[in-house]
Order: C-alpha cells, then structure tokens, then sequence
C-alpha cells in the first residue's frame, strides 16, 4: 500500500501507527516504509505532488504487481465542517485541466465531496467543493500506471467561512488525521485487498517473464501476450503447451495470433 502525503504533520500519524522507518538512503523525498506499506512526504503543491507520485511509481521493487495509491491529508471546504473526512469523487484543476473521476468500489462512511486542486492557497468557499494543492497531480501521474479504482484521494476538512486556513496549526492537522486514522487505515486496508485479488500470481509473472524471452516482442506485444497468459492460467491450460506454441511461432506476431487461437476454445467453453 502507498501513501502520498503532502506535510508532516499529516504523515505523522499513519508513520506512527503503522510503525514505519525511514528510509536513509538517498531520496528526493522523505520515504518512510515497513515490510506491506510506503509514504512518501512531497511538500506542498502540484509540482511537488506530480514527482513525489512519479518517484514512488518509478521506485517500486514490485512492478509487476498491482498497486494501490492513496493520497491523504487536508483540504478546505465550502460546505463541510472541520474535522469532517471525505473521499474526493471528482477531482478538477484551477487552471482549466481534465477531470477526474475516481471509482468508489468500497463502501466507508466517509462522505463524498467534489475537490478542486489549486495552485495557491484558496480563499473563495464555493458551497459543495472541496479545495486543496496536490490530487489532481498525483492522480494525473498516478492514473497513467494504475488503474482507477485503485487510486483514491482523502481528505480531512481543516478549513471553511468559519476558520480561514490562516488559523491552521501543524498539531491541530495532526489531531485532524488523529481523529479518522482507524477509518483512513481501514479504508487503506480494503484498497490494498482489492489490488492483491487482481494481481497475477508468482507462477504467471514468472510464466509472462519466460514468454517475452522467447522472440523480441514490441511494447504492445509484450502488453497482449502478458494478457493473454492470464487468460491462459484463468482457464487452466498446461504451462508447458504455451511455452511450447510460442517457441514453433516463426516471430512475435505468429505467436500471438497462435496463442489467441489455442485460447478461444477455452474462453467459449467458460
């Protein structure tokens, strides 16, 4: 499981509870890890959101595995009340860029809200929107190696008309995250779960792995074969009957067309 979190004192918490350590050597970030999760804290701001995102993808030791990416921290709001925790169903950008709309596939009791990223601190409290200045980069940069469902923005309401973020305080943030952290980690939890149940296997990545030695297949060949031995383990066929077709296939285009062919008979029998 990743965290993406913006300031200290909202890693705090989740540093704490989950018992992470922090990782000395050199990074552009401060990394904080234990054996099942990593944070990383980016600093304020899209910018710094965007490569903070970027490294973690780029620094994970799993690669072939599924991955889930939360974005936690704080936000202003138009209409929620502080210490009120929301995931953000509908992510935009101040300066005019694409929405995002992430996926909620898990039940919480977190309320849902619309947020808008900002390149400076917000004043204007639109009623029902949620401000802050670093999801819509992260998911931006997230989205592009993950999919949707597993990449989620939540946020703790730490100002609105009533407390102007001026009034914010590092040890009142603290308390904020504080307040929902077995919620935030449960939530964490069932994304992480999610990300294993769709994960390939030891035996397919090692399988996948031995496949694309075979011919020197392209970027899109290697994505349509690694597909296709999924589908393969999905319906049982022998490991060693697609090792097999793909070494007779004469180059990486015969091999594929030759593994779609043994695989739709299984596929119209299921």
């Amino acid at each position: 499981m990743n965290f993406i979190v913006a300031l200290s004192c909202e890693a705090k918490p989740i540093i704490d509870e989950l018992r992470l350590t922090k990782q000395f050597s050199p990074t552009p970030f401060p990394v904080f890890r234990n054996d099942f999760h990593r944070l990383v804290v980016s600093g304020i701001g899209k910018v710094a959101a965007a490569a903070a995102t970027g490294f973690l993808l780029g620094s994970s030791s799993r690669k072939q595995e599924v991955q889930a990416y939360l974005n936690v921290g704080i936000a202003g709001h138009g209409t929620l009340q502080t210490n009120t925790a929301f995931i953000a169903n509908c992510i935009s950008d101040d300066q005019g860029k694409a929405f995002f709309y992430p996926p909620q596939i898990i039940d919480s009791d977190f309320e849902l809200s619309r947020l808008c990223t900002c390149s400076n601190p917000n004043q204007k409290y639109e009623k029902g929107l949620g401000f802050d200045m670093e999801a819509h980069a992260f998911y931006s940069i997230a989205s592009r190696s993950t999919t949707r469902e597993l990449i989620q923005v939540l946020k703790v309401v730490s100002d609105n008309e009533g407390q102007s973020f001026e009034s914010i305080q590092p040890t009142m943030v603290t308390d904020y995250i504080c307040n929902h952290l077995p919620s935030i980690l449960t939530f964490a939890q069932e994304l992480d779960t999610l990300a294993k149940e769709i994960s390939p296997n030891l035996e397919t990545l090692d399988l996948q792995e031995r496949a694309r030695k075979i011919h020197p297949f392209s970027q899109s060949q290697i994505f349509q074969l690694d597909r296709l031995i999924s589908h393969s383990r999905t319906f049982d066929l022998e490991e060693k009957d697609l090792i097999e077709l793909i070494e007779k296939s004469n180059s990486p285009k015969e091999a594929i067309h030759n593994l779609n062919t043994f695989i739709d008979p299984a596929r119209i029998l299921s």
